[in-house]
């Protein structure tokens, strides 16, 4: 062992402004976000044999037919499991993004257009049912609509979160300019 540092050790930093708490709209956006990833292998299309369910009824039980997610269903809604996943990583890494070299989009921006391109493609694959030939046709189920619900509310709170993050981020942008200016 050698007590020669690297070059390329990155020093420990105290937290930056946002890393002691979550604010409310950024917890609400984790948890919907958890919710959507959930939804998507939720039974979003659910197909019956009307004779199948009389006779489950018949026999006392109370189901009969099949069910689809929605990722079994239209192989697109993967998008929406990586657009969920870079989302929850954006939330959690978001303080370390102003410290990445480019010109990169801020970590609001890029939770904004992942929330929304997600509730695109979510609202897209509940509307398309799947063409797959049954007896009596695919009708919806609840775990589509609570992907759009959730993927809904996702984009609400990182719409307000961006929102509420830009006074601070402009005051700190401030800041460093008068500290630039003052020298």
């Amino acid at each position: 062992m050698s007590s020669h540092t690297s070059k390329c050790e990155i020093a420990a930093t105290p937290g930056g402004p946002h890393s002691s708490q979550w604010s409310g709209p950024d917890l609400v956006l984790g948890s919907a976000l958890v919710v959507v990833l959930a939804s998507l292998f939720l039974p979003w299309f659910a197909a019956a044999d009307m004779g199948a369910v009389a006779a489950a009824g018949a026999a006392g039980q109370t189901h009969g037919g099949s069910t689809v997610s929605g990722v079994a269903a239209h192989g697109y809604m993967w998008i929406v499991c990586a657009l969920v996943i870079v989302a929850l990583a954006v939330l959690v890494g978001r303080d370390s993004f102003g410290r990445l070299p480019g010109n990169l989009p801020s970590a609001g921006q890029m939770l904004v257009g992942a929330t929304a391109l997600a509730l695109l493609v979510t609202l897209f694959g509940l509307l398309m049912k799947p063409t797959v030939w049954v007896p009596f046709g695919y009708g919806w189920s609840f775990g589509g609509v609570i992907a759009v619900v959730g993927t809904t509310v996702s984009t609400a709170a990182a719409l307000e979160s961006c929102r509420s993050a830009e006074p601070a981020e402009q005051s700190i942008g401030a800041a460093k300019a008068d500290g630039l200016t003052s020298h």
